[in-house]
């Protein structure tokens, strides 16, 4: 496993309330990628993140990619998958429909 995949699983890690709001599932990590499903109030579907030396290059199973560094992963990851400008008003219709 590559250090630019240790990074991003430690900031994953580090960041595990926004990660864990995702939904995410059937995670895979090997030398140069990590690939997960997610079910998001935005995105749902697989992701796979390849990194390198000089960013992480996101895929999105619809065909969308996004190019990024460290510093800014969860929070690209987060705004295409889940957080919006509504995010409190989708979350609190979400625990409405549990109840």
């Amino acid at each position: 496993m590559n250090a630019s995949i240790k990074n991003a699983l430690i900031v994953f890690i580090e960041e595990k309330d926004i990660v864990s709001s995702w939904g995410i599932t059937n995670i895979s990590v090997n030398d140069y990628t990590i690939a997960f499903n997610v079910n998001g109030f935005i995105y749902s579907g697989s992701i796979v993140i390849f990194c390198n030396t000089s960013c992480y290059k996101i895929v999105f199973s619809d065909g969308k990619t996004i190019e990024c560094s460290i510093n800014e992963l969860v929070s690209v990851l987060d705004t295409n998958i889940e957080y919006s400008q509504d995010y409190e008003k989708k979350l609190r219709k979400w625990i409405d429909s549990l109840l």
